[in-house]
């Protein structure tokens, strides 16, 4: 019995291994579009654009803190917090990203 729990334990988390990962990085918030929260990375190299981030949903708690719908908040630099995961599924990897902390970078 022991050995069928271990074999079916096994088989589930191979086909639905979670992998998590927590990242910290700077942004500017480009709007709410489409029903996407979307940030753009800041980078230091002139050359490069940065990466698009986008959130389909935030927690009400962080919208509190910004009304991110609004225009209010375009082109301002955050720092924020989110986590990755990733699923795998019949050898498909799935990816959503679910914000976890927002800070309001302030200019100097």
């Amino acid at each position: 019995m022991k050995t069928i729990l271990i074999a079916f334990i096994t088989l589930f988390l191979s086909t639905n291994a979670i992998i998590q990962d927590k990242i910290t990085v700077d942004v500017t918030y480009d709007g709410y579009y489409d029903g996407l929260y979307s940030f753009t990375t800041i980078t230091d190299d002139e050359d490069d654009f940065g990466d698009t981030i986008e959130f389909e949903n935030i927690s009400a708690e962080l919208l509190k803190k910004y009304d991110l719908k609004s225009d209010t908040f375009n082109g301002e630099e955050f720092t924020i917090t989110y986590s990755e995961d990733t699923i795998e599924e019949d050898d498909e990897e799935v990816t959503t990203y679910k914000l976890l902390n927002i800070i309001k970078l302030t200019n100097n």
